[in-house]
């Protein structure tokens, strides 16, 4: 050991110290100009560009040591070093000498373009296997201890080679096969040189990848291999004491002695690292930081046997005169030889850091920062006395503020292993409150979901030593509130933190200390039953605390987001949006994460619901004393407890009518806000036991392939529906006079597994909770509670239906409650002339109510019998009494829009109860005269609904809200009747076939045989819609849509008034222009801003208006051509109504292509495209253009029907296309002059914008279609004499439009060979071109746009379409006015020659030779004629399919 040593200490003594190489650039280009790369390429390699790429040159990060100064770089010497590439070195040092000698880096003329390099790639690398190491690094499955060994053996005999021999091997590590000699390995002085000539020669020849982020198999485990090599070889180097020491052979130079393997690992990778290209300096850095973390291994090692030798020493010293004097001197030369390679590997490591991970962290390439990041936290958790320090630290804080995710996950995960262990050094400490601020804000608004999640694990450790105040607290738990499950999760932990620390400061004070609970007092049962006794009201303190933080919560939430205030143009900031927003359903996100599902015993700190439900049914409303007693917090904090309505409840008296107990502690008295945050979490637990019972119950009968016999989740259910059945009076006698907390008990009942009453006989039990509910139902008025009772009640009824015991029970309890309610309506009526008579405020209100009620049970139960029955006609049946209140709308008096809506619903539900009886009946002779019967009676019942639903329809007789409610109430009824209709054509089809009788199918059924298919729906309740009516719903539903539309842009309009700073004064132009630059922002939430709560409510009530008449248009009821102010309203509502506007496009695409409806089609899409534009001339915002061309973008997918890899099957007819163009061309014509004649200069300069949406419908255009349009355009415009100013850039759409259909006019479709023999061009792969007679076709021809009917065809048969031209770029418009003039002069040129027919046919000659073997013109119509009508005869049959009715 010692000789070594005194090598190392004489090398050090006789040569000044060489610091790592420090051959960086000294003047890096910025950023913006590092992007540009030598081969053009700016996407896939931004490093490859002649110049270092460094984040240094950023204002981005405030480099660690920026101050200080960087060391000059070396001068190179004026010898070059020699490399080699695969065994061609002469050719390439000749290259290089001649390429310098003429001037250094320019490329051959000749030189080929350099593929782009991409960082990851599934490629396989062409790397030379001439380097043994990589060879060996490379093979996952060679012992690389022995590789090692290998390696430092050549190395101490021979060091010139085996130098030479690594460095190659850093070089095939970085993805290059060049290559360098022994002198260019060894002459350290000229390392930039030789890597120069290198990077040369690897710019000429790169590789797609680098082997250590390369996805090929053959590298699959290169990166970790290679890890694995160098800690190896670092350590076997070591032990063989040649890492400090040169090897002294006889074959060894002087530079070999002068030069130990550290300081050649050091100078090589230390100037790999600072190269321009990735893939060096990525594969360099890993190296240096595995080469760091062992040289760290070494130097902890070395400074251990420092420490034994010191103490060995300090030991022989003591003995003063039995001292050996040989010994001592020995242990003193030893002890100062490992301090000194102590203090080299340490100065080694601080080298590697200062010349190359100070930079590389901090690097360009996210991979090289991530790579930094996560090693530095390797060093600091393994070695912490030498990376634990405020210097390392700082490294990790600017890594949290990466703009690459992967970077910032790094650092945390970093961050979270120190954070994790016990010791927390004064560097931690400062590091926390430096970084606090921003790690907090990672947690609750970082943009990646892991990074989030991490941050939150970290603050955890943190709050456990007492760093975050409580208002840091809040921020991090009101996130138990996020819409991420994962962040749920782990804020949850935080929050059960908090509680159960909250917990141990007050139970002392609030409850007592526990019970002694020794040997000898855990024998005593009283012992035990106190212990039982105070854990019970440990855990109601538990849930008083929880209760308290999330009230607390959800104020802050609140507060933050303002729901109710909030107004359509402004916007949630970031944390906000990741929040809950809507109060209903908050609890229950949160107590799914809080509460253990899975604790049978209760041990957990939130898993006993038996002590929940003892905490809810005390009496809390009457407070003794303070009900919000101050509680010291942590370090002396104030709690910070809401008091909501604290003072309320503790002036209030016990709730009336109620003997609950009173909590036998202060301490968990419940507030009102916090009893109902409990009562919903009381919900949120038994919805998600039901969810874990049945979702445990179906896997365990699909796995027994039958039910199973006993299931744990069942179980827990059973046990918990055991407890909370008894409770439920009760707690319905004390939440009676408070609608919004029955509203939540009515939740319970069907959660519960109520079928264990049935099976174990406990008929009373289920008679009350009926009673209960039944009672409730017909108590309360609010919307939300009858809708929950209506589902409680049918519950109840499904429980019993497969039990006899409870089936007449449950029917006579169903029966007398719609009794009650038809009861409860006729009431307000008697000695009233309903048709005629002005109704008071209560009778409105009672009716109102009655009707809703009725409303929610007709919609769970079949309330047919009672709404029917006239008691022998002694009184008006309910249906009567609901038709003529219905009629009543007719009188327009104010406050009756929603009583007759409900009247309307009430009808609607009860004619699709009637129907579904019908169509369950049986068929047969012996069931005909009650389903005649039945029928009939529906029969006039629904026609007495359709004439009253098309009344209220008239807009001079109703109300706006009844006329909506009956149009969407009369198009259900019609679905509901043609969806019968339907499935009976469907079921007769079906059974002719299976019959073999295709005639009886045409015949019809219904002729009394039984060998014919009996139809369910008679064929006297066969309906349709007639056009007036069509017109009138249609009407209806778009009076609707612009209301909706004129009230937003006043909401917006209002909102711009209430922010703006000015005197409250400005002039009308000022407020017109404010208005419209707000244009952006109404109707449709696309732009960026959220919403309000009114605002989504409000246009879900509209779709729900919409989405019938929608669905009745698919199914053929509502005529496609009554839409098109609908679709052309896309864009101005929202993105609700942007979906349903699409689905009608869809059906225009069936009716214009495979319904050969096209002129029906073609004057829908005009028309809606005019409205939109129209609405554009009219609001000065660029919005309302972009809405415009939105618009003609997703109309033209009516014009074409695209199969696999957007393929054109089938196309609109030609004469219709042209026909919508030339229409278009005339509207817009005719707009521009009637503007010029009216002096609009406004609407004359935005009236050309209209060809912008004409360009996006030439989807389907061939060249004859586009030579046709622009005649047809070019007819138009000197009809109207619009004169184009060439100059002007308000006709730059027109010219735009023209270009375009030049270019297709100049497309040829592929062919076999041209006239001259010489082939054509090939069709592109899957688009091999299909008949092209159809090309050439005059227009009374199908073809005329290139597309053929493709009825049995592959998709591979359709024509090829040539790749478009590309377009210029934005400036290069106004670049140059004469290469616009040429361009316009040849355009003209090529559209004259086109206009020429003859020269038309020379030019598509080539297509008319292979029309020569095929049929003549009248065979080919018939043959395209006969694939037409078998399409159409399939289109109703696939559109049945595609649609579906769901009726509610």
């Amino acid at each position: 050991m010692a000789a070594p040593a005194a090598a190392v200490a004489a090398a050090a003594a006789s040569r000044p110290r060489r610091a790592a190489s420090n051959r960086f650039r000294q003047s890096s280009p910025p950023r913006a100009a590092a992007n540009s790369s030598d081969d053009g390429d700016l996407s896939e390699d931004s490093f490859d560009s002649g110049s270092e790429i460094d984040m240094d040159d950023t204002a981005d990060f405030m480099a660690p040591g920026a101050s200080k100064k960087l060391k000059r770089p070396r001068v190179p010497k004026a010898k070059k070093a020699k490399t080699t590439t695969n065994g061609s070195a002469a050719t390439r040092t000749k290259a290089t000498k001649s390429k310098a000698a003429g001037g250094g880096g320019k490329r051959q003329a000749g030189a080929a373009k350099a593929a782009p390099r991409v960082a990851a790639s599934k490629e396989e690398l062409e790397i030379s296997d001439d380097v043994p190491l990589f060879n060996a690094v490379k093979n996952s499955e060679t012992a690389l201890q022995t590789t090692a060994e290998d390696w430092v053996i050549a190395y101490q005999e021979n060091p010139g080679p085996a130098l030479t021999e690594l460095v190659n091997f850093f070089i095939r590590c970085c993805g290059c096969n060049s290559s360098t000699d022994e002198q260019g390995a060894m002459d350290l002085d000229n390392i930039v040189d030789t890597l120069d000539e290198i990077q040369e020669e690897f710019r000429n020849i790169p590789m797609p990848s680098y082997p250590l982020v390369s996805r090929a198999p053959a590298f699959k485990k290169f990166k970790r291999s290679l890890s694995e090599f160098i800690s190896r070889l670092l350590h076997t180097a070591s032990e063989s004491e040649l890492l400090l020491v040169a090897p002294t052979t006889e074959m060894s130079s002087d530079d070999v002695i002068d030069n130990p393997l550290l300081n050649v690992l050091k100078e090589w990778l230390s100037s790999l690292s600072s190269s321009t290209f990735r893939s060096f300096r990525h594969t360099s850095t890993f190296i240096v930081l595995n080469l760091v973390e062992g040289l760290a291994a070494l130097a902890s090692e070395k400074r251990k046997s420092v420490d034994t030798t010191r103490k060995q020493l300090n030991a022989e010293s003591s003995k003063k005169a039995r001292a050996d004097k040989k010994r001592l001197k020995n242990l003193d030369e030893t002890w100062k030889a490992e301090k000194l390679e102590d203090a080299t590997l340490r100065d080694s490591i601080r080298d590697l850091i200062d010349s190359v991970f100070q930079h590389r962290y901090r690097d360009a390439d996210p991979l090289i920062r991530t790579d930094c990041a996560t090693e530095l936290g390797r060093w600091m958790k393994a070695y912490p006395d030498m990376f634990v320090m405020t210097e390392f630290f700082r490294y990790i804080g600017w890594c949290l503020s990466d703009a690459h995710a992967a970077v910032r996950i790094a650092a945390v995960r970093a961050l979270n292993g120190l954070y994790s262990r016990s010791a927390f050094p004064e560097a931690m400490r400062a590091f926390t409150e430096r970084n606090i601020a921003r790690l907090i804000q990672m947690a609750v608004s970082d943009i990646d979901l892991t990074v989030r999640v991490s941050t939150i694990e970290i603050l955890i450790h943190i709050d456990r030593r007492d760093l975050l105040d409580e208002e840091q607290r809040d921020e991090i738990g009101m996130h138990i509130f996020d819409v991420e499950p994962r962040i749920r999760a782990e804020v949850s932990r935080f929050v059960l933190g908090l509680v159960e620390e909250q917990v141990e400061e007050q139970v002392d004070d609030t409850i007592g200390s526990a019970p002694v609970s020794g040997t000898a007092a855990a024998k005593d049962a009283k012992s035990r039953e106190q212990r039982t006794k105070w854990e019970a009201e440990v855990r109601k303190l538990r849930f008083k605390i929880l209760a308290e933080n999330l009230v607390k919560y959800e104020k802050a939430i609140d507060d933050l987001t303002d729901i109710g205030a909030q107004v359509a143009s402004s916007s949630m900031t970031t944390q906000a949006q990741t929040l809950v927003a809507e109060g209903s359903g908050r609890i229950g996100l949160a107590i799914e994460m809080l509460w253990s599902f899975d604790d049978d015993e209760g041990k957990a700190p939130l898993s006993s619901c038996s002590t929940l439900l003892e905490t809810l049914l005390y009496d809390h409303s009457a407070a003794q004393g303070d009900a919000e007693p101050a509680a010291a917090g942590r370090g002396g904090r104030a709690k910070n407890r809401t008091a909501g309505a604290g003072a309320a409840a503790a002036s209030s008296t016990s709730v009336v009518g109620y003997s609950g107990s009173q909590p036998g502690n202060e301490a968990y008295r419940l507030l009102p806000p916090e009893e109902t945050v409990l009562l919903e979490a009381l919900v949120a637990i038994i919805k998600h036991m039901r969810h874990l019972s049945d979702s445990a119950r179906s896997a365990a009968a699909l796995a027994n392939k039958g039910e199973p016999s006993e299931v744990p989740e069942k179980e827990r259910l059973d046990e918990l529906t055991r407890t909370i059945v008894p409770a439920l009076p009760k707690l319905f006698a004390k939440y009676r006079t408070e609608s919004q907390r029955v509203s939540e008990v009515l939740l319970l009942v069907p959660m519960l597994d109520l079928e264990l009453y049935a099976t174990t006989g406990q008929t009373s039990t289920f008679s009350s909770l009926w009673d209960e509910v039944s009672t409730q139902f017909q108590r309360h008025s609010e919307s939300s509670l009858l809708k929950r009772g209506a589902t409680a009640i049918r519950a109840l009824v499904a429980s019993a239906s497969n039990h006899a015991s409870l089936t007449e029970l449950t029917s006579s309890k169903l029966t007398s409650l719609q009794d009650s309610l038809i009861g409860a309506l006729r009431e307000p009526l008697k000695g009233k002339d309903v048709s005629s008579t002005a109704f008071d405020e209560d009778t409105r209100f009672a009716l109102q109510v009655n009707l809703e009620r009725l409303a929610e049970i007709g919609a769970a139960t079949d309330c047919c019998e009672v709404m029917e029955d006239t008691e022998d006609g002694q009184v008006s049946s309910g249906w009567e009494i609901i038709r003529e209140v219905a009629m009543r709308a007719s009188l327009r008096y104010e406050g009756e829009e929603r009583m007759v809506s409900m009247c309307l619903r009430v009808m609607t539900i009860h004619l699709l109860w009637k129907l579904r009886t019908l169509l369950s009946m049986s068929t047969t002779m012996a069931a005909q005269d009650d389903r005649q019967a039945l029928a009939a009676s529906l029969l006039v019942q629904r026609n007495d609904a359709f004439e009253v639903m098309q009344d209220l329809m008239s807009g001079s007789t109703s109300l706006p809200a009844v006329s909506s409610a009956a149009a969407s109430r009369l198009l259900q009824l019609h679905m509901a009747f043609h969806s019968a209709q339907s499935a009976d054509a469907a079921a007769a089809a079906a059974h002719a076939r299976h019959n073999g009788n295709a005639q009886q199918m045409e015949d019809g059924a219904g002729d009394g045989e039984d060998s014919q298919y009996q139809p369910k729906l008679p064929q006297s309740l066969h309906t349709s819609i007639s056009s007036l009516t069509q017109e009138a719903c249609v009407q209806v539903v778009l009076t609707q849509v612009q209301r909706h539309i004129i009230d937003n842009e006043d909401a917006d309009d209002l909102a711009a008034s209430d922010v703006s700073d000015g005197d409250g004064e400005e002039k009308e132009e000022e407020g017109q222009q404010r208005r419209h630059s707000k244009g952006a922002k109404r109707g449709n939430s696309s732009n960026g801003a959220v919403p309000s709560q009114t605002r989504l409510e409000a246009e879900v009530d509209l779709n729900q208006v919409v989405a019938p008449l929608v669905s009745a248009t698919r199914l053929g009821l509502i005529d496609v051509s009554l839409t098109a102010p609908l679709i052309g309203k896309l864009g101005r509502v929202g993105r609700m109504y942007d979906s349903l506007v699409k689905l009608l496009i869809e059906v225009l695409r069936e009716e214009g292509i495979l319904g050969r409806e096209s002129s029906k089609s073609v004057n829908v899409i005009l028309s809606s495209l005019q409205d939109s534009f129209e609405a554009y001339l009219t609001e000065d915002s660029v919005e309302a253009e972009a809405r415009f061309i939105t618009l003609s973008r997703s109309i033209s997918s009516a014009l074409v029907i695209r199969g696999a890899h957007l393929a054109v099957l089938r196309a609109i007819d030609p004469h219709a296309l042209v026909d919508l163009h030339r229409r278009g061309a005339e509207y817009v014509a005719k707009k521009w002059k009637a503007a010029e004649r009216a002096g609009s200069k406004g609407i004359k300069a935005k009236a050309p914008a209209f060809w912008k949406g004409l360009s996006n419908l030439l989807v389907s255009a061939g060249p004859r279609d586009a030579h046709h349009i622009k005649t047809a355009m070019e007819k138009v415009l000197a009809d109207e004499k619009v004169d184009i100013s060439p100059d002007s850039k308000i006709w730059d759409p027109q010219r735009q439009y023209e270009k375009r259909l030049v270019t297709l006019m100049a497309k040829r479709a592929p062919v076999a060979a041209t006239k001259g023999g010489k082939a054509g061009p090939t069709p592109r792969k899957g688009k091999a071109s299909a008949n092209r007679g159809d090309e050439v076709d005059d227009m009374e021809g199908d073809g005329g746009n290139g597309v053929d009917l493709l009825q049995d065809a592959p998709v591979e048969s359709t024509p090829a379409r040539s790749r478009p031209r590309p377009r210029p770029g934005p400036g290069a418009g106004s670049a140059s006015r004469s290469r616009e003039r040429s361009d316009d002069s040849a355009l003209t040129e090529l559209s004259d020659r086109l206009d020429d027919e003859e020269e038309v046919a020379e030019e598509l000659a080539p297509m008319d030779e292979d029309l020569a073997g095929e049929e003549d013109e009248e065979a080919d119509d018939e043959r395209r004629r006969k694939r037409d009508d078998s399409i159409a005869e399939s289109l109703p049959e696939v559109t049945n399919k595609r649609r579906r009715l769901v009726v509610d």
